[in-house]
């Protein structure tokens, strides 16, 4: 019997035919025809988790605020008219007239007085103004003007709600990107060694533009288009060939991914399943 021993380029061919036959068959486990780093992407998707983080942060506080006055706003349970209203004027530190009121309201017979917590560049100088205040210590109110207390709570939930909304949309859309270009990992068509340029992205970091890569690359109706990368957040320009690569879906070529070398799966050393 003769044995005959298989070269290298027959050894490749059958390792990956293995390769691909024990991808497709285990249960549960999708085969990618195309390796992808989603390093960039990931690094990106950071400042979308610090605008939403943010977000929350700022809703936190306001919710909190809010939660606090309406308990606390239950305590002053009794209204009364103010009989004098003194404006209680001084100097700011950058030289502005500003006034906490004092408001002298009387409960059963006896005279209270209590100042404002929340001073203003101008004074209401009517006399006779409602008051709220706490019917088990009179002493305590809250004066009309402290309802301008609503609007810092207001501001923070304003901010708040549009830092998380623009958190939320920028992890969304990462989000996607990171299933489109699975779908292309599986069926997408690889073009090797297109020239290439930099440009500056959308994003910043520490006054830094973060750059990206533009290909103009021709669509099969004719056309040119130019096609983006990701920001490539590790600063990096070119590798040894100075091309990039691009990996496309032909049925629908708004899909892409662009990056300085795709690698096909088979070309994987230490395939894993």
């Amino acid at each position: 019997m003769i044995k005959k021993e298989l070269n290298n380029t027959q050894k490749y061919y059958i390792n990956n035919y293995l390769y691909v036959i024990m991808s497709v068959v285990k249960i549960g486990k999708r085969f990618y025809m195309y390796n992808i780093n989603y390093k960039n992407l990931k690094q990106s998707s950071i400042v979308w988790i610090v605008f939403f983080s943010i977000g929350l942060l700022f809703v936190g506080i306001a919710l909190g605020v809010f939660t606090y006055h309406k308990v606390d706003s239950k305590k002053y349970d009794k209204t009364v008219k103010t009989y004098e209203v003194i404006p209680n004027s001084y100097v700011n530190d950058e030289g502005t007239i500003m006034f906490k009121p004092i408001y002298h309201y009387t409960v059963d017979g006896k005279n209270y007085e209590c100042t404002s917590s929340v001073a203003s560049n101008f004074a209401n100088i009517d006399q006779v103004q409602e008051i709220k205040y706490q019917s088990k210590n009179p002493s305590k109110c809250i004066s009309p003007d402290e309802g301008f207390y609503i609007l810092f709570p207001g501001i923070f939930l304003f901010i708040g709600a549009i830092f998380t909304i623009i958190g939320g949309i920028g992890l969304g859309s990462v989000r996607k990107k990171v299933n489109i270009y699975k779908n292309l990992a599986m069926t997408g068509r690889l073009v090797k060694g297109l020239p290439y340029k930099m440009v500056d992205s959308d994003l910043t970091v520490n006054g830094v533009k973060i750059k990206k890569i533009a290909v103009e690359y021709k669509m099969p109706d004719g056309n040119t288009v130019t096609l983006f990368s990701d920001p490539i957040m590790n600063h990096q320009t070119e590798d040894a060939d100075r091309l990039v690569d691009l990996l496309i879906d032909d049925a629908n070529p708004k899909n892409y991914y662009i990056d300085f070398e795709i690698t096909s799966s088979f070309d994987s050393k230490n395939n894993k399943f």
